[in-house]
């Protein structure tokens, strides 16, 4: 399916780039540094991490040592390592990249909705349509506003997937488009946001089950579609593998592996209530100035809304089966608004505990991120409604205006009431008020919804009255159509004002606190943790200062991690815990085992020494075996000396008896220097009188390889969560080295995919020519 391009195409894009460039004008022409709160919380920190490593050593890392007392880098999705559109991230500073690789983004889901709605037979005029709403939504800008990178790169290839599905569909073979589209979404899952990519899978699905031809040659039409669905899976997964491999293994070892209950699953549901979003974006307040009224309601209210435009809902009732368009594309649009919109509202409906049971949901949490393909349906629907809303005016038409004048004529009315009772605000929208509306804001939130009221009428006003003059002829239908896209541009920007944000000086101080710790710290040369308490930039701030700390701030990280900083915390921890800031507890062994050598208080401008503070690493004369539900117990007893013994699990394949009953050597005996760390290795020179343990303040992993004078060694699980190597007497060179058989495995895959992708488009290429 050819798409040959004409000076309207050319015209139309510019005018979306346009649109992009305006909503980016501040970081594009002005240079300033886009923030959000979790880029500057969390991808800060590993982008800054990835950089400095390939910047001064030349090398990407697969562990990273500064968050979590270390943890795998490659294997978290939200790295990004292999996104090929995070390149800017390679060349320029994190802050500085941030800022124009979204701007790029938002101009690349511009074209690829514009691609797809003209292969789907909809005009340039429509294809403008489709395009401003999917670049710019309740949805988009929310997650832009927060600093969700991840999703929003994701978010662009939703339609270029279903494009070339498209083109697999109606070509003569399947496999060169079904290839390309299968390619582009292991691009999607290298974006980081894996339920992103789950979702335009099931989007692509149901695209291809719609494009069903069941009248004749059903069996042919079938295995056609499942041979464009299997290609696009495997595909993609087999291109991604390099991402995927080493991240199912991070998240079997993970807290989130325990957490896949119905009530996990369905956290952060769509309220019934967030409906009226769709019409009042603000109704609950606007995220970008702060004026929310409810609370207590996570990650949904009022950061995400279902707003489109109001021209949007206006063309869907001129969305008609037109000659270009199929009708099965519109069957496919309007069954997708649907089934995204229950799915969204999640455990509110009784709906989501049959979905829970499908493969996939009962692994992703949070199912009002589902609204992606609410706002790619309705950008679909939008620009096909313009396509009808233009043969409607060369028909001359009028009973399809006879709603939109109710309507204007009901808010025009209901906004004068509001006038003279302003009391009555709450009482009409009191359906949609939700029960964790805070009473002190509620006459705050009558304004606001007053407000949102009156631009609905103004806007819905507007609307009409382009379309009688067009009836009257005072109007072309070219000044027309040129006037109703100018308005829907200026509607999306102006209720998503100020979800582009910047402020530079938050970087400086950033640099401010980096300068002054390097003047604390410069006399110290030694490898060392620090615990900081809280501080307003997250937990991940010392990663992007550069200093290795026990706390962090991600969603994947070991589950014994998670027990181990339990019980440090006196098990005050919250289940699905993803952020920990240090604070001083009763039992401050679990943090001298950690390696913790300082403690920074921002607020207080001071840095304490932990003068119980254990080496990095140190050898252990003793070891014992416990059960592991005993082991963390017995760190934190009174009598238990971590200089002097070491615990291992029954159910670990620790020594044999006899050789955990040595006799202790003499403490100064026993020396260890550590000559190299890297994120990746550690090299060490150990002696002592008698043999003993190494005992390792890092965390033990699958991956870790362990060489005494290069024969190799094993590596035991110690004290609950760290590397212990058995070491016989005398002196010895000693190698750890992270080398995961995922991602070895995973690199081979995908290196083996990107090959055959290639062989293929060169295959088909040619065969074309001839």
């Amino acid at each position: 399916m050819q798409l040959p391009f004409n000076k309207k195409d050319v015209f139309a894009l510019i005018v979306i780039g346009l649109f992009c460039l305006y909503l980016f004008r501040e970081i594009v022409l002005s240079g300033h540094l886009l923030i959000g709160d979790d880029f500057v919380t969390f991808y800060l920190g590993i982008k800054k991490f990835l950089y400095d490593e390939v910047h001064l050593h030349h090398e990407i890392p697969y562990w990273n040592p500064y968050i979590f007392g270390g943890m795998p880098f490659w294997a978290h999705f939200e790295s990004t390592i292999f996104y090929p559109l995070g390149f800017l991230f390679y060349l320029l500073s994190p802050e500085k990249a941030y800022g124009y690789t979204m701007f790029l983004h938002f101009c690349l889901a511009g074209l690829f909705m514009y691609l797809l709605v003209r292969s789907l037979g909809v005009s340039e005029l429509g294809g403008v349509v489709a395009s401003a709403v999917f670049t710019c939504n309740g949805f988009l800008m929310a997650i832009l506003f927060l600093g969700h990178m991840s999703p929003v790169e994701s978010y662009i290839w939703l339609p270029l997937v279903i494009y070339f599905a498209n083109r697999a569909v109606h070509a003569h073979g399947i496999w060169r488009d079904a290839i390309i589209a299968g390619a582009l979404w292991g691009i999607q899952i290298l974006a980081g946001a894996p339920q992103d990519a789950f979702y335009t899978f099931l989007a692509a699905t149901l695209f291809l089950l719609c494009m069903f031809k069941g009248r004749n040659a059903i069996q042919t039409s079938a295995k056609r579609l499942l041979g464009i669905a299997l290609t696009v899976f495997v595909v993609g997964t087999c291109f991604s593998a390099i991402q995927i491999l080493p991240a199912l293994e991070l998240v079997n070892e993970s807290v989130r592996a325990a957490l896949d209950s119905y009530e996990w699953a369905t956290l952060a549901s769509y309220p019934l209530q967030g409906a009226i979003t769709a019409l009042l974006p603000h109704f609950f307040g606007n995220y970008a100035d702060g004026s929310v009224w409810i609370s207590n309601t996570p990650w949904s209210l009022p950061q995400q809304n279902l707003y489109t435009g109001i021209l949007t809902l206006v063309l869907l009732g001129f969305v008609s089966v037109q000659e270009k368009v199929e009708k099965r594309v519109i069957i496919f649009g309007g069954l997708l608004a649907i089934v995204s919109l229950i799915l969204a509202f999640g455990h509110n409906t009784p709906i989501y505990k049959i979905v829970y049971l499908l493969p996939g949901f009962d692994r992703f949490r949070a199912p009002s991120k589902i609204m992606v393909l609410w706002v790619f349906s309705m950008s679909l629907l939008a620009g096909i409604g313009m396509d009808g809303l233009l043969s409607y005016m060369k028909k001359g038409f009028k009973r399809r205006l006879y709603p939109l004048l109710l309507s204007v004529f009901c808010l025009v009315v209901l906004v004068i009431a509001f006038h003279f009772a302003p009391s009555a605000v709450l009482k009409v929208f009191s359906p949609f008020v939700l029960a964790d509306a805070i009473p002190e804001k509620l006459a705050d939130a009558a304004g606001i919804i007053l407000t949102e009221t009156q631009r609905l009428a103004l806007v819905l006003a507007l609307i009409l009255l382009l379309l009688l003059l067009l009836r009257r002829n005072f109007l072309s239908h070219r000044i027309t159509t040129a006037l109703l896209c100018a308005l829907l541009l200026m509607d999306l920007a102006y209720v998503h004002r100020g979800a582009v944000r910047h402020d530079d000086s938050l970087y400086e101080r950033i640099a401010k606190i980096r300068k002054d710790l390097r003047v604390s710290f410069s006399g110290d040369k030694s490898l060392y943790r620090v615990g900081a308490f809280t501080h307003p930039l997250g937990a991940n701030l010392e990663m992007v200062l550069g200093y290795q700390t026990v706390g962090g701030f991600t969603a994947l990280f070991p589950s014994r991690y998670y027990n181990y900083i339990d019980k440090y915390a006196d098990y005050q921890l919250p289940r699905g815990w993803v952020s920990f800031f240090y604070g001083v507890s009763r039992v401050p062994v679990l943090m001298d085992l950690l390696n913790v050598k300082y403690e920074i208080s921002y607020a207080d401008k001071s840095i304490g020494l932990r003068s119980t503070c254990l080496p990095r690493a140190f050898i252990v004369p003793e070891g014992k075996v416990a059960p592991r539900q005993d082991i963390l117990n017995l760190l934190t007893s009174s009598d238990f000396d971590p200089r002097k013994t070491v615990l291992f699990e029954k159910e670990e394949n620790t020594p044999s008896p006899g050789a955990l009953t040595r006799k202790p050597s003499l403490p100064d005996s026993d020396t260890v220097e550590i000559k190299t760390f890297r994120p990746d290795r550690m090299v060490l020179n150990t002696s002592s009188q008698k043999p003993g343990y190494l005992f390792l303040s890092e965390i033990h992993y699958p991956g870790w390889n362990a060489y005494i004078d290069d024969q190799r060694a094993n590596i035991l699980r110690g004290n609950y969560l760290f590397r212990v190597i058995p070491i016989p007497e005398g002196r010895h060179h000693i190698l750890l080295h992270f080398d995961p058989l995922s991602i070895k495995l995973g690199m081979s895959i995908s290196a083996l995919a990107a090959l055959v992708i290639l062989g293929s488009l060169i295959h088909f290429s040619r065969r074309k020519r001839v």
